[in-house]
């Protein structure tokens, strides 16, 4: 194994644990306030589904190399797994905490029907049959994975208009953008050195590069809410907090 390969891979593992343990901040801040009204349904909603086709395009070229996805690590596959997982706690801890005006827009509501609708249809269209398989293009997994892209590039809108129109970032854990960032440029560093590394395909994962570049681009936009526009006032914040709570608003 060559020096390159060696250090994608720490590389690749470091990318893992950085964007892995970026849920889990989120996950405890809503935990702690025992309200979700911090974090968008929309963007929770759109996450399930984009993790959904994370996991299917990511299986699918790591199982199947003639797929043409581009190289797909095991550290990108278990990404893909954590993340559905931590989704998953997510809408439970939804369920159980209270929401105040927190819900899933008609907009939204309509992204996830066309894509639920029109990616199985395209599956179909796109099998070939015989007696013994059935045998899916691999235009179909690639088609999952823009999916995915094109989820990414929406679900971070309602998280930055959410902070737009509350006028602050309280219920949203700030370390969850700064460890998402880190992720996501460890992502593009590996994929870009994954081009210099002879022993592997190098064609380029399109959906992995893209999406740490998306992730770097609205973390920053986020960060930029609580650091500049929206800098949190502690004492405020919690006074306000603990006046809701003794009102019986749960909507903070």
């Amino acid at each position: 194994m060559s020096f390159l390969q060696i250090l994608s891979d720490i590389i690749g593992w470091t990318y893992f644990a950085a964007w892995s343990i970026s849920f889990y901040p989120q996950i405890y801040e809503n935990w702690k306030l025992k309200n979700v009204n911090g974090l968008s349904v929309d963007y929770v909603g759109l996450n399930i589904t984009g993790y959904i086709c994370l996991c299917i395009y990511s299986t699918a070229g790591y199982l199947d190399q003639s797929l043409e996805v581009g190289t797909i690590h095991p550290e990108d596959l278990a990404f893909a797994y954590h993340g559905l997982l931590c989704t998953i706690i997510i809408i439970g801890q939804m369920i159980f905490y209270p929401l105040g005006d927190n819900k899933l827009s008609i907009y939204i509501i309509a992204v996830l029907v066309f894509l639920w609708t029109l990616t199985p249809i395209y599956f179909l269209l796109t099998q070939t049959f015989d007696v013994f398989h059935v045998s899916v293009s691999y235009n179909a997994y690639r088609m999952i994975g823009y999916d995915k892209l094109l989820i990414s590039f929406i679900k971070y809108i309602p998280q930055v208009y959410w902070n737009y129109k509350r006028k602050k970032t309280l219920g949203w854990n700030i370390w969850v953008s700064l460890l998402d960032i880190t992720g996501g440029l460890l992502s593009v560093l590996q994929t870009i050195m994954d081009q210099f590394i002879q022993d592997v395909n190098n064609e380029i994962n399109p959906v992995k590069f893209a999406l740490g570049l998306l992730t770097i681009g609205f973390d920053s936009i986020l960060i930029f809410q609580h650091y500049f526009l929206y800098p949190p006032k502690k004492e405020t914040q919690v006074m306000d907090y603990v006046t809701m709570k003794d009102n019986g608003i749960d909507d903070i």
